[in-house]
């Protein structure tokens, strides 16, 4: 169940994306590129904060967020 859960979430962040390049708030790109570049981000950050805790701090949105909107 786990990787087609996961499966799932790249599905409907790609399909999210995809909508907002339509309509003009998500930067060009590959959508499904796009979903795996965000799942990984948000991957890497829950570990980051696993093992370093608050000492090393978290990007803000406004650093994460250009990333993929306009």
């Amino acid at each position: 169940h786990e990787a087609q859960n996961e499966a799932q979430a790249h599905q409907v962040m790609e399909r999210l994306l995809a909508k907002g390049q339509e309509e003009g708030s998500v930067r060009d790109g590959k959508p499904r590129e796009m979903a795996m570049i965000f799942w990984a981000l948000v991957k890497g950050l829950s570990i980051h904060h696993a093992v370093h805790g608050k000492k090393l701090g978290t990007p803000s949105p406004e650093t994460i967020l250009p990333l993929f909107l306009k």
